[in-house]
């Protein structure tokens, strides 16, 4: 068994300053010390906040402890190794390279201090048997670190261990606790995490701070153009050769739309300016996506068009715009990829949310007066009502259809959709230039620019989130992102959207922190 002694508040900051070279916030100096204390610990703080951090702290206390880290894409893995090599400390990330039988029989003898892996490989590999039982390789286990553990609510439709991350509770001995941090985790996810790894209340830790990131603007935009054409996001990125775009991302939620988006771009450049701009998913080698990361830390490039695989923990200072490119059902989704940007001291950015036309108010509201013109009722109870509003309107038998419902990618589990619409003009562009006290997600929407049902109905459009009581997960998510997506429209500041959903109010302020 390890033997140490628990350090003092002041003891961990002193030391946390002379190995890694920063003074750590608060959060990170009690994550530490609730870590060593032997509790299960639930740490949620913002994106860019340090939580990496609280990973390796421990780890200057606890004598030759070794920790397991679970993580969700083996490059944050080769991210932790390289943070780790420089501060001295031997660590190994689990890939399907790495992971030999030579690489296990080192970690059974204790040479790591940090073993890096993913929910497929710990779950899986046979190899990892051999490792619960050896009583040298428990001795030394201090604990496992979950990253990014929204994860384990949320990915187990395409990655079931995920879902079945739990086991490991009864595969290490009793002193081995978990410890699981997160940007997002609202109370349906924070629940279904805790049971999911049977975390119980007496003997764990939780530190909740305000996941806000006031520094990043926030803007909703209707898609203009169809979704197929890309010229919407044309007419925001407004690549065009002249002058380098600020550092960007775009996030896409199938692997060919990063593909067709790029070649979509490569239209309006010239053949030696191609190169700035790259698809990034997981279907790309590891090689090439760090070294496609590398570049564009350097500047080399001025940004990706990318899936899960680069923004899950991407953490590049200067990032200073992200593009979400159409709906997702998940705000805890949403704000990890919007959370890429921004995340350098004093640094502002813009994260833009560009969303397919049928989810917003005004076209929903066509769709439905139309129903109401042909007599058609609505015996649905107000609240399903009001759930169903945040779904796209499908047209009904023998209706004219306003809007294409497309296959979903599996995951999102959701229809696409596609409006049938007279083409913006050309010039039509989205203004991302932020003025200082401009503040779009708080700024209601001009009367002129509101919806007639919602000018009619006032109230009878949603403004807050309900109580989850009664909602399966799916219908509580739908509902926030409506309300998020049309808040504008309905007087209501984005932010409060945001803080609801997230408990932010409920919790304490963020403060600038440094990030390892």
């Amino acid at each position: 068994m390890l033997a140490y002694a628990i350090p003092t508040a002041a003891e961990v900051i002193k030391r946390t300053e002379e190995c890694f070279g920063i003074t750590p916030h608060s959060f990170q100096v009690q994550d530490t010390i609730a870590q060593l204390q032997k509790r299960d610990v639930i740490t949620i703080s913002p994106t860019g906040s340090g939580k990496t951090m609280t990973f390796w702290m421990p780890l200057l206390f606890n004598g030759d402890g070794m920790k397991i880290v679970v993580t969700s894409l083996n490059i944050l893995g080769d991210q932790n190794v390289a943070q780790l090599a420089k501060l001295g400390i031997r660590a190994v990330n689990l890939t399907k390279r790495t992971a030999t039988n030579k690489i296990y029989k080192e970690i059974e003898n204790c040479r790591y201090r940090a073993i890096v892996v993913s929910p497929e490989r710990v779950l899986n590999d046979s190899r990892w048997n051999t490792l619960w039982e050896s009583k040298k390789f428990h001795s030394h286990l201090f604990n496992i670190s979950f990253d990014e553990a929204h994860c384990i609510s949320e990915w187990g439709d395409f990655r079931p261990e995920y879902g079945e991350l739990g086991r490991l509770r009864w595969l290490v001995p009793s002193h081995v606790r978990f410890h699981v941090v997160s940007a997002t985790m609202p109370d349906l996810v924070l629940k279904d995490v805790k049971a999911k790894l049977q975390i119980r209340p007496e003997t764990t830790t939780e530190i909740h701070l305000s996941n806000d990131r006031p520094n990043i603007h926030i803007v909703v935009e209707e898609m203009q153009f169809s979704a197929a054409s890309k010229k919407d996001l044309a007419r925001v990125l407004k690549l065009d050769g002249t002058s380098p775009p600020r550092k960007f991302l775009v996030f896409t939620n199938k692997r060919l739309e990063t593909e067709e988006a790029v070649k979509k771009e490569w239209e309006c450049l010239p053949d030696e300016l191609k190169d700035k701009i790259l698809w990034f998913h997981s279907g790309m080698s590891a090689e090439f996506r760090a070294k496609a990361i590398e570049k564009l830390k350097k500047g080399e490039i001025w940004g990706l068009f990318c899936t899960d695989a680069a923004g899950m923990g991407l953490d590049i200072p200067d990032i200073e715009l992200v593009i979400q490119w159409r709906y997702v059902p998940s705000l805890c989704t949403l704000f990890q990829r919007l959370g890429r940007a921004g995340r350098g001291d004093g640094t502002r950015a813009i994260g833009i949310y560009l969303v397919e036309p049928c989810y917003s108010d005004g076209h929903k509201n066509k769709v439905i007066g139309k129903r109401k013109r042909n007599g058609k009722k609505n015996n649905v109870p107000r609240k399903k009502r009001a759930i169903a509003a945040s779904l796209p309107v499908a047209p009904r038998q023998g209706e004219e259809t306003l809007e294409q419902i497309g296959g979903d990618d599996g995951r999102d589990g959701r229809g696409e959709c596609e409006e049938e619409r007279e083409p913006a003009s050309e010039d039509e562009e989205v203004e991302v230039e932020i003025e200082d006290g401009a503040d779009e997600e708080c700024a209601p929407i001009p009367n002129d620019q509101s919806t007639p049902a919602a000018s009619q109905a006032g109230s009878a459009l949603p403004t807050s989130l309900p109580s989850p009581t009664g909602l399966t997960a799916e219908e509580y998510e739908a509902f926030a992102m409506d309300v998020f997506i049309n808040a504008r429209r309905r007087g209501v500041c984005r932010r409060k959207v945001i803080n609801q959903y997230f408990g932010n109010n409920k919790q304490g302020q963020h403060s600038p922190m440094a990030a390892l």
